[in-house]
């Protein structure tokens, strides 16, 4: 069952890069095959954290789990945030944040 799944998936892949090359005019991107490229690995790296989540989620202490889970996600998520907004916006999230814990 779960090799159906991984062909399924390869399969859909190899069908989402052949309609960029063969689009042609219809493609509005300037480098649809590195756009391509970036969905591919960011749903690798999506795939990569929910199956250590779950691994982790079984094997340790759920509580410190899901805290430094979203510890992390508001650091990464400030440091994303920065180069797009100011840094009072930034500073007032990592604040806002921080009162919460």
């Amino acid at each position: 069952m779960k090799i159906s799944g991984v062909v399924i998936c390869n399969v859909g892949v190899v069908m989402v890069v052949f309609s960029d090359v063969h689009a042609g005019d219809r493609a509005g991107g300037s480098n649809p095959i590195k756009g391509d490229f970036l969905v591919i690995a960011g749903a690798t790296l999506y795939a990569v954290s929910n199956v250590s989540q779950e691994f982790l989620v079984k094997n340790a202490d759920r509580v410190q789990l899901m805290s430094l889970l979203g510890l992390f996600g508001a650091i990464i998520g400030a440091i994303q945030m920065y180069p797009s907004n100011n840094k009072a916006k930034t500073l007032m999230f990592l604040k806002t944040y921080m009162c919460n814990l």
